[in-house]
């Protein structure tokens, strides 16, 4: 039985893996411990209500574990009520069979990727994206996350996401042809979050970095495309610019992270081909939770509920 499957009252016995631990207080001033949960669906809070257990100091986060628990509802959210638990011993489970993957073959969104490059036909724009994408750079982009929790946080959330933004700005691109450079939308849509390539770790832990926390996805994002061009012989620092520019202000506002505002047009439309394709995720998420038609509890990145009929 998979998280994603669990209903009220359900048992669940099976193999989980530990992504938090901490400990909790009841209202009541009791100690619980709180952990976080998951497998390849998704995640859910354990509640482990006798401290005193033994079990409970024979394993950290960062473990499997054998659980026997019961899923209760709280605040609308499923919850699992630990009965009994183990750490698994090593050889009774594969480790990236927990972790939530696109639902997209990787291979094919590879192949993909290649293909957009093809269609960059700047000499400049084009070597640049075969440098950040060679075997070893396509590698760590295939199987990085998009976000901790946000949206597209799984394996191969990064390239999916990429993907979806390039191919938002393809069509962009030709409804307002006369207005762009069609090589730098592509490529600015492929790269505008390099960033999270140093800035978000590997599963199972998908957390920010040092470096992503004292310096963003963006900077970083701006600062990997500077470093990569000074490979490439005679790259025109006016198109660099434009690049940066374009990777600086994806956010669209200050207060959303952008340092910058956008100023050609090619930045406000990958600005919003990034919005649209986050929110459509955060509301395919969202929906997905739903096991019957109605309205969604309050989602705060998308100010208010959806209805799913």
């Amino acid at each position: 039985m998979k998280i994603s499957d669990l209903k009220a009252n359900d048992v669940f016995s099976g193999i989980l893996f530990c992504k938090e631990k901490t400990i909790g207080q009841t209202k009541n001033g009791k100690e619980y411990f709180n952990l976080t949960l998951m497998d390849s669906s998704g995640f859910i809070d354990g509640k482990v209500w006798e401290v005193g257990s033994s079990a409970i100091s024979s394993f950290e986060k960062g473990d499997f574990l054998e659980i026997n628990a019961r899923c209760d509802v709280y605040q609308s959210k499923n919850q699992l009520s630990v009965l009994e638990l183990k750490k698994a011993k090593e050889g009774t489970y594969s480790p990236t069979d927990f972790f939530p993957k696109s639902e997209k073959d990787i291979e094919e969104m590879k192949a993909s990727l290649k293909k957009v490059i093809e269609t960059v036909k700047n000499p400049y724009l084009n070597k640049l994206l075969q440098l950040f994408f060679d075997d070893k750079g396509m590698e760590k982009f295939a199987t990085c996350s998009a976000a901790k929790t946000v949206h597209h946080a799984y394996i191969g959330g990064l390239l999916q996401h990429s993907l979806n933004v390039a191919t938002n700005c393809f069509y962009l691109g030709k409804v307002y042809k006369s207005m762009v450079d069609q090589d730098l939308l592509l490529t600015a849509g492929l790269l505008h979050d390099i960033g999270k390539t140093v800035t978000m770790t590997d599963f199972p832990e998908n957390d920010y970095t040092d470096a992503g926390r004292f310096l963003g996805h963006i900077y970083i994002g701006a600062e990997l495309i500077k470093e990569k061009a000074k490979e490439i012989q005679d790259f025109p620092n006016d198109l660099l610019l434009k690049l940066q520019h374009c990777i600086l202000t994806h956010h669209g506002t200050k207060e959303q992270g952008s340092p910058m505002l956008p100023s050609i047009t090619e930045a406000f439309i990958i600005h919003y081909a990034d919005e649209l394709d986050s929110r459509i995720e955060i509301v395919k998420e969202e929906l997905d939770k739903m096991e019957e038609n109605g309205w969604t509890p309050f989602n705060r990145w998308l100010n208010g509920s959806l209805y799913k009929g």
